[in-house]
């Protein structure tokens, strides 16, 4: 069983896609409902902002995990058999809700706002903020390096709780 600070994480991640659905980010944006998920969210939330997961490329050693194992393979499908890396703002915000800050990164509390003439996302830096943002503390290669390796450690069936 998760401990409870792993589960208000697991659900901060919840509701970090929730806001990537309800916006429709990849052809038309809803401002409003977006400003209404995190504003009205009971639970803080956490956001792994374009500069951190932009910076940090994953999934170059997809070839190190077992043959049958879904990452895998959907690596292979997006890479096509080719090595490579590839940005990681899910990745990124997954292990943040997994590990922690830890010596990854800092955090910033604030709030996030949304101009509604664009949907541009402000974040002022606000210390009784409901949400926070990670900010880059260790080097992206680093940072990398540790999710590449949780990745290829991982065993089909494994629920380890650490």
């Amino acid at each position: 069983m998760w401990s409870r600070r792993k589960r208000n994480r697991v659900n901060t991640f919840i509701l970090r896609r929730m806001r990537i659905i309800s916006t429709g980010r990849r052809k038309e944006r809803n401002t409003d409902a977006s400003q209404g998920n995190w504003s009205t969210c009971p639970v803080p939330i956490a956001w792994s902002g374009w500069e951190i997961g932009s910076k940090i490329k994953t999934g170059n050693t997809h070839n190190q995990m077992a043959a049958d194992d879904p990452v895998r393979k959907s690596y292979n499908l997006y890479f096509e058999d080719k090595i490579s890396g590839r940005e990681s703002w899910d990745l990124t915000f997954v292990f943040y809700a997994v590990e922690g800050s830890g010596d990854y990164w800092d955090i910033e509390v604030g709030y996030v706002t949304v101009d509604p003439a664009d949907g541009s996302n402000i974040w002022p830096d606000d210390s009784s903020g409901k949400q926070a943002i990670l900010i880059e503390k260790m080097s992206p290669n680093q940072v990398a390096d540790a999710i590449n390796t949780q990745m290829t450690k991982a065993t089909k069936g494994s629920s380890e709780d650490r």
